[in-house]
């Protein structure tokens, strides 16, 4: 029991994971760290923040919100550029099978530096509900919405660390990406154009 245990908390993360991602932050051994994050963030944005605000006035974050959504813009726009001209559109996609790269080339070289990049813009990300806090915009805060922001960065953890270059995680990046330059450049949009 206890073998098996050890081998699902550390020896399977240090014997499968691509040896290329390893020296990057969060991405040594499992994704316990990862977890700690996310485990953190629902916590407050679910109960520290909203009993730590309940007795003070809401915030006015106008132009912070505005510029992190220029912010947001022009990263998740640089994503799906940089996935686009990558895996031609999605034409070059490997979803249907997990490809294990061991080579050194620049173009997975540079795909591993992207995904990574493109999973700490998920930590980013949970930015927008700790500002809907802060302006006690609860309607805002979704079970979705967290489930989202919570997910999101998990999966690309998981996706990065065993198989960075193939699989059905090679997809996700590509649309979220897509989504989210939409998504974002509606929320400045609306955030420029509001009278609060």
């Amino acid at each position: 029991m206890i073998e098996t245990l050890k081998y699902l908390l550390i020896d399977f993360w240090e014997q499968e994971s691509d040896s290329r991602i390893i020296s990057y932050p969060l991405m040594d051994g499992g994704p316990w760290l990862s977890w700690l994050i996310v485990i953190i963030y629902i916590y407050v944005v679910k109960i520290f923040g909203p009993r730590w605000m309940r007795q003070r006035p809401a915030m006015s974050l106008k132009l912070a919100i505005i510029m992190y959504d220029i912010m947001l813009i022009m990263i998740n726009a640089y994503f799906f550029y940089q996935y686009s001209i990558a895996y031609r559109f999605g034409i070059d996609l490997k979803i249907h099978h997990f490809e294990r790269i061991s080579s050194e080339s620049d173009q997975s070289s540079c795909s591993l530096l992207l995904f990574y990049m493109f999973m700490l813009s998920k930590y980013l990300d949970m930015m927008e509900t700790i500002f809907f806090v802060l302006r006690k915009k609860s309607n805002q805060i979704t079970t979705l919405h967290v489930y989202h922001h919570s997910i999101a960065p998990l999966l690309v953890h998981l996706y990065i660390k065993i198989s960075p270059y193939g699989g059905p995680g090679t997809i996700f990046p590509l649309i979220n990406s897509f989504v989210h330059t939409g998504e974002d450049s509606f929320h400045f949009l609306t955030n420029s154009l509001s009278s609060s």
